[in-house]
């Protein structure tokens, strides 16, 4: 798994995409 801000923006994108 991702581990530090790398994980973060990652998780971020992936919701602001699932949100759409």
């Amino acid at each position: 798994g991702y581990s530090g801000g790398m994980g973060f923006l990652v998780r971020s994108c992936f919701r602001l995409w699932t949100y759409h």
